[in-house]
Parts: structure tokens; sequence; C-alpha cells
């Protein structure tokens, strides 16, 4: 179990830290990474909703599939998807979803 956790871990950690790091990284992109809060420019994938105005470029690309309206709009809610290990409890996750409020926007490929 220990080395399952510490995999875990390790590929998390990686994946934390290749945003410092200059990996590339697309607006709207979702990521899990380990601990209990989002890197700078990445915000809780908990279907809060922001406002259009102020992410014209991540409304562009996820709209209002989570819910909202033309001037607000949700981010979908992955609360409940985090992986929890052992022997934490249901509710407690060591790994959240964040999606990425700035980055690369993808291109179409038609």
């Amino acid at each position: 179990m220990r080395r399952v956790f510490a995999a875990f871990s390790l590929v998390a950690l990686f994946s934390a830290a290749s945003p410092a790091l200059g990996a590339e990284v697309y607006i709207s992109e979702l990521r899990l990474f380990t601990g209990t809060y989002c890197p700078h420019d990445w915000v809780l994938a908990d279907g809060h909703k922001l406002r259009v105005q102020d992410n014209q470029a991540l409304y562009s690309l996820i709209g209002n599939r989570y819910g909202g309206d033309h001037k607000e709009f949700a981010l979908p809610d992955y609360r409940n998807l985090a992986p929890s290990i052992w022997p934490l409890k249901r509710d407690q996750h060591t790994a959240i979803w964040c999606i990425a409020m700035s980055g690369d926007y993808p291109a179409r490929s038609d």
C-alpha cells in the first residue's frame, strides 16, 4: 500500500511542478494536483461561477456547458472525482482537480 501511495504522490508531484517549469499548459486544461490548493493561474474545479467579461478565453472554450448564462458561466464540479486514499474518510481527498485559467489557446483541427 505504501508503494502505491508513494508512486501516486511522485507522479502527482511532477504533474504539479510542470506548470512552474514552463511546460505547455492550455487554457481550460484539467489537472490533478496533490494537496489542498491549486497553483497560481489555476482554480479549483468545484462548480463555482465566473464572469464572462473577465474570462473570455476560458468561456469561449467551455461556454455554459456546466451552467450559467450570458453574463457568467460555471466551471466543472470534479470535487467528488478526486481520489482519496485509505485510511482517510470518504470526503477527505489527497488530490484535487484544477482548471488552467491562462496558457496557450488550443488550436483547432479542421
